[in-house]
């Protein structure tokens, strides 16, 4: 008959516990080290993860701009919206090849130079850009949109360990900022027209 001494009992037990608390381990780890772009978001009945979430946002951004460009076809907003919709186009096709793991080429733009010189060159802006009643607020929409897509990328950023996705997403941080510059300046100039026809430099701003 075989007996356990203690101290085989000791050993036994010590092997169990540890056994044990490996196993807890290797879960709580699974459960914390789950990859950013694992996140979870809902838009209604729709589960996805960050990237998906991410890709929506920028073509819902895509719409949203080709739509003002046409209320806008008349003036020289129309080019601005067109650069904005253009930008978060291919913001969406750089995700979508992230998400699907094919290449894709980072590629700057001059959107925040062009718009510059766009809304220098309007002038008396109230008077000569379409604003509906509105517009206003659905411009400030856009800003807290914007917004939200620089906080998903530096989330996103703060999380990448691959000097690949870092470069990724500070790319799309960078221009999502400058989208929320251009934005900014709109509905600065809208707001207070006689303050800015002759704006000093295009992003500087006083404290109101």
């Amino acid at each position: 008959m075989f007996i356990l001494t203690n101290s085989d009992l000791k050993i036994t037990i010590f092997t169990q516990l540890n056994t044990c608390f490996i196993f807890i381990y290797c879960v709580i780890y699974d459960m914390i080290n789950i990859n950013i772009t694992q996140a979870k978001y809902v838009l209604g009945d729709e589960v996805m993860n960050s990237l998906e979430f991410a890709i929506k946002m920028e073509l819902d951004g895509e719409k949203y701009y080709k739509e003002q460009a046409e209320i806008n076809k008349e003036n020289s907003l129309n080019t601005v919206f067109l650069l904005l919709a253009k930008d978060e186009a291919i913001h969406a096709e750089i995700l979508k090849s992230k998400f699907n793991g094919t290449s894709y080429a980072l590629t700057e733009n001059d959107t925040l130079a062009e718009s510059k010189n766009i809304f220098q060159g309007i002038g008396d802006f109230k008077n000569k850009i379409k604003c509906e009643p509105n517009q206003l607020d659905l411009y400030r929409e856009a800003l807290d949109k914007e917004k939200h897509s620089i906080d998903l990328y530096e989330k996103l950023l703060s999380e990448a360990v691959d000097e690949n996705e870092k470069a990724l997403y500070e790319y799309l941080i960078k221009q999502e900022k400058e989208h929320f510059v251009i934005l900014e300046e709109f509905v600065l100039r809208v707001n207070r027209p006689d303050e800015w026809i002759e704006s000093a430099e295009f992003g500087v701003r006083q404290d109101y």
